[in-house]
This record gives structure tokens, sequence and C-alpha cells, in this order.
């Protein structure tokens, strides 16, 4: 009978929309309004609330350290823009390199120079030649860095237009090193008594003149010097007009060669003396006497102590790959021969 009632009851509430009342399944009161939605905050049974809209986002604030929400979190990389450039301009007059007064640069120097007050110099110890600065240990030589070579050498030239050494008492330089060898050839047609072989190396006028006069390879006698043309032009074999007393106008004073009078002028003295024909001569191409040496210097013009009258700069020089006569410049490096 109260089983009855009580289904009556419940039926009759359902009836009039009642939604409070109590859970006979529970005993809880659910008699709160009606409007009020009522989220299960329990245990998980395993069922999914889906009374929670899913576009609602979530924030998980985390643990609170303390921290301020000022505080720049450490993993959060700091650029720095370095000062404030605006309003700088940047002055690279008079400049080459270094700083431009806003933190840029106005060049770089090149290999072995530094920059120095706002222009690139050489560095201590490198030369400078034409427009750049020479290895250390090089030099500047006819406009272009040259390493002086002097390996394995004693005396001779060492690359570079400079020597590694003279030999003395009676000594000879042969390829780089000083020799005990008859250091002279005698030209029995004129009696001048020749330096064989020759100095191994170049030399300015200056220098071959000093070299000769003083003696500086040591060469047995008295009385060295370097040749005029006229006794230069006496070695010449196999092309008449370029010998002494041929053609070729350009003599200067030699008694030995039987030459009383000097004509050293371009003009007139420059004619008939071209020479002939190119490295055709008798000792081996070269147009001079079997007996000389210096075989692979004979292409070169081989320098006269003879000035070129009318050109201050100018001196008179034999090619003995031709046989003829020409001109060289006073500052020109070149093969050098001695007689007395």
């Amino acid at each position: 009978m109260r089983l009855l009632l009580g289904s009556v009851v419940l039926a009759l509430m359902i009836a009039c929309g009642g939604s409070g009342g109590i859970d006979t399944s529970t005993g809880t009161d659910t008699s709160g309004p009606p409007d009020v939605p009522v989220t299960d905050l329990g245990t998980d049974q395993g069922t999914t609330d889906t009374s929670t809209p899913q576009d609602v986002p979530v924030t998980d604030l985390g643990t609170d350290t303390g921290q301020s929400d000022t505080d720049i979190p450490s993993d959060i990389p700091v650029v720095d823009h370095g000062p404030d450039d605006l309003g700088c301009t940047p002055d690279c007059k008079d400049k080459t390199c270094g700083d431009n007064g806003c933190g840029g640069s106005c060049g770089t120097c090149g290999n072995n120079e530094e920059c120095k007050e706002g222009n690139c110099e050489c560095t201590v110890g490198s030369e400078a030649c034409q427009d750049v600065c020479c290895d250390i240990g090089a030099i500047c030589f006819e406009d272009k860095c040259c390493t002086p070579d002097c390996d394995g050498k004693d005396c001779g030239d060492d690359g570079c237009g400079g020597s590694c050494g003279t030999c003395t008492g009676g000594k000879s330089c042969v390829q780089g090193q000083c020799e005990d060898v008859t250091p002279t050839w005698t030209d029995t047609s004129t009696g001048l008594v020749w330096q064989n072989p020759p100095f191994d190396g170049w030399k300015t006028w200056e220098e071959a003149k000093t070299y000769c006069t003083n003696n500086e390879a040591g060469l047995p006698g008295t009385g060295w010097h370097l040749p005029n043309i006229s006794e230069l032009r006496s070695l010449i074999r196999g092309c008449p007009d370029q010998e002494t007393g041929g053609a070729c106008g350009v003599t200067d004073e030699c008694s030995k060669c039987g030459v009383g009078q000097s004509c050293l002028s371009w003009n007139p003295c420059y004619d008939d003396c071209t020479g002939c024909s190119l490295e055709n001569g008798p000792a081996n191409g070269c147009y001079w006497p079997n007996e000389m040496e210096g075989q692979g210097l004979c292409s070169f013009s081989w320098v006269s102590s003879s000035p070129m009258e009318g050109n201050a700069t100018g001196v008179w020089a034999v090619a003995f790959s031709r046989g003829n006569v020409g001109g060289l410049g006073v500052g020109t490096v070149a093969p050098v021969r001695c007689v007395r």
C-alpha cells in the first residue's frame, strides 16, 4: 500500500513539472532552483561530462613562484642592437680603412698591410713595391716583389739584382761557387785580357764600373775596367759590319783595337749597327769567340763603359745573339765582363 502511494505522489510531481525532491536512489535533496545547472565534481565514473563547451579555453597559471609578471623569463633571448646611431653621418674623408665613426668601416687593407690613422701601410719588415707590399724577406726589384735566393751559393747573383758574395784569392765564381779556374782569356788578335767566365749575375752601369775597377772578382793582374764600346765590339765574330772597324759608326778610342777617335752620339753614329741574323753566330749561335763562356747570356745586352752622348740616361751595349750595337738605360741591369 505504501509503495503504491509513493508511486502516485511521484507521478503527480512529474506531471506538474517538478524537478526537486528526494532522490530515492541516493537520498539526496534535489530541491534547488530549477535553472541552476548542477555539475558533478565528484569521482570520475567513466562517463563524459558534456555540459562544458569544448571551445572555452582553459588557462593553466601553473605554480606561483613569487615572480613578478614584469620579470623576463630566462629562456627568452635579449637582442642588443648597439648604440642608437640615429642621426650619425659616416666620415671616411681622407680615409681608406678603419672606423667610419658610426660603427662601420671605411675599407680594409690588403696582404702585408695594416691600417694606421685611416690609411693602409706596409707592415713592419714589408717593403712597398708599386701598389703592393712584398712578403717579409722580399725586396722590390724591377717594379716587382722578388725574394733573394742564395741557397747553396757562395757567390754570384741572388736573383734580385744583388750578390750572394764575391770570390777572392784568384778564384772565380762558377755557378754560384768559388772555384780555382783560369779566370781569364787573352784575345791574341788585340792583346786584351778578358774575364772568363763573366760575372755570374747582373749589374747596373754604375755597379758594373765599380765591380771591374775595384777588381771585385779577384782577377789576377791590374788595370781591370769595364770595356768601352770599341773594346766590347772587338769580341764580335762572324758579323763584319759590327766588329771593331766595321761599318757600324759607334766607336770609342781603343789603341789596341786600332781606333783613335770616338763617335758616341745616336745621330749620326748609329748607322749600319743592326747586326746579323738571330743566333746564327759561330759559337753555338753567339757572335763571339768559341773560347768565351757565358753561353746562356749571349742574347742579352752586355753593358760598356761608353755613355751615349746627347742622352744622359743611355749607354752603349752589344747583344751577341745578333752581334748588334745598341743602347741601354743606365739603371738597367745587364751581364758584365771585365777587361784589361
